[in-house]
């Protein structure tokens, strides 16, 4: 231990009293330092309140701290937020654990908290050493010695509840964790399998193939250069068609209709211009020969849409495509990688098919080789259905495995394989187009653990019980939880 560091513990929250490190907290919340009292809710009359020495300032630091020690970083925005409320929940908890053992009669003797101060002070022989108690700020020591006399009481509860306090393998009071469940629960991870991986990502759809396709689908990107009026009811349109009827100018009418499709000039836009998407607004896809086939400047009748009505004008003669243009090009990709998933699909799954029986007649490596493919290897996991924290996940930071935790095809692939087996291709989602894989199982072996998986797995589910105490007691009637309007009103 570092000279002057001081530790004690409240609930599972292990609190950093002398030193600590300095986070810059958002600007709108200030240091805790000044005066400025910010109330963050109640528990019962009692406020949680962010203010210098307060009880969620020490539990936020205290947070804050552990996460620096864990990840070596400051964090994130949203991991601020998180570990801000999460010393709020620990505030909570503090507050009604504290007044629970009070009015159960228990009593934090002095001499309690004096023993728990000495074994802080000690020296290289683990003896208490009086030179660095004295070396300690003494106002420091003063408001240690109260936040230990607090912690007694939430302790004492938390170890009656949970039973936190051992002796040898047998916890003290509390809820108890059958040999059964450590048993199911320390074999959880017991079979890990490890793979080689390749990953077709479908947003490389070849440009090739796209062109291919808007040679064979041409007429869906005719653009058109019509000005449209739009309707919510029949009513409406068929009165503005009646006024172009009796004379009224196309754009003085366009005044009174809803142009969602054009600009300000009520000329279509992107992409509702193109054939295949001016066919999509209507509710009879016939309809689009009676707007295609006006003459210039002519007006047609009153044609309905999947949702309202609409009275269209032809500006000027239609345009094909010319799929040499950059900017068509990209728009027939969009409209290929939008509406033509199964065609890109079908492409990858014919590749990795012809990978997996070159793999499976020579080898994976050379498969990737004369292929032009990266082999990915995929570090061992367990059948973890959703990513149990009680065994090993897949990463899910690999190519295609976004949300393989998730994906029963996915997992039940994979530990059916038999050693050295490649797989079919497997087609998998992630946050963009998807990708297509093939695994292949690589036999591994798993190394024994020194830790002790019982007395890890109870540590565990006792960490799990305090999390659920502690977001049960915010749904109590005697918390107020102003939390959030106050963490972003400020």
């Amino acid at each position: 231990m570092k000279k002057g560091a001081l530790f004690t513990t409240v609930g599972s929250i292990i609190i950093l009293i002398i030193s600590f490190i300095a986070f810059v907290l958002p600007s709108q919340l200030g240091s805790g330092q000044e005066s400025t009292k910010k109330v963050f809710g109640k528990y019962k009359s009692r406020e949680i309140v962010y203010e210098k020495d307060s009880d969620l300032v020490n539990n936020l630091q205290s947070i804050q701290n552990n996460f620096y020690n864990t990840y070596g970083r400051e964090p994130d925005n949203s991991e601020f937020y998180q570990n801000f409320y999460n010393a709020f929940k620990t505030t909570v908890s503090q507050y009604a654990y504290e007044e629970a053992a009070k009015k159960a009669g228990y009593v934090v003797s002095e001499e309690t908290v004096n023993r728990e101060l000495r074994s802080y002070f000690v020296d290289e022989t683990g003896n208490f050493s009086k030179a660095l108690y004295d070396e300690a700020d003494k106002d420091a020591i003063v408001r240690i010695k109260q936040q230990m006399l607090q912690a007694g009481y939430s302790n004492r509860v938390t170890e009656d509840l949970f039973g936190t306090t051992s002796i040898g393998e047998s916890s003290l009071y509390g809820l108890k964790e059958s040999d059964a469940e450590l048993d199911f629960l320390s074999n959880f991870d017991s079979n890990q399998r490890a793979f080689n991986m390749i990953s077709l990502d479908k947003s490389t759809y070849p440009d090739e193939e796209v062109l291919a396709f808007a040679n064979k689908n041409a007429n869906l990107f005719t653009k058109y250069n019509l000005s449209v009026i739009t309707f919510s009811d029949k009513a409406a349109a068929d009165k503005a068609a009646k006024k172009l009827a009796n004379g009224t100018s196309f754009e003085e009418v366009a005044k009174e209709g809803f142009t969602s499709f054009c600009d300000s000039e009520g000329k279509l836009i992107y992409p509702y211009y193109y054939n295949y998407r001016l066919s999509m607004i209507l509710n009879d896809s016939a309809d689009l020969s009676k707007i295609t086939a006006l003459s210039k400047d002519a007006v047609s009748d009153v044609i309905e849409l999947t949702d309202g009505f609409a009275i269209f004008k032809n500006l000027d003669a239609e345009e094909k495509a010319n799929f040499e243009d950059e900017a068509t090009f990209k728009d027939v990709r969009t409209y290929v990688s939008s509406y033509e998933s199964p065609m890109i699909e079908d492409y990858f799954i014919a590749k990795a098919n012809e990978f997996k029986s070159l793999a499976t007649s020579t080898s994976f490596d050379n498969a990737c080789a004369e292929l032009g493919l990266t082999k990915i290897d995929v570090p061992a996991f367990s059948l973890n259905y959703g990513g149990s924290s009680f065994g090993t996940s897949v990463n899910s930071t690999l190519p295609g495995l976004t949300f393989a935790d998730t994906n029963e095809t996915f997992l039940k692939t994979a530990f059916t394989l038999k050693e050295n087996e490649v797989s079919s291709p497997i087609v998998m989602t992630d946050q963009s187009a998807g990708c297509v894989i093939v695994l292949q199982y690589v036999p591994t072996t798993q190394e024994d653990s020194s830790v002790d998986m019982k007395a890890f797995l109870a540590y565990q589910i006792q960490s799990y019980d305090n999390i659920a105490a502690a977001n049960n007691l915010l749904k109590s009637k005697f918390v107020t939880d102003n939390f959030r309007a106050t963490y972003y009103g400020y």
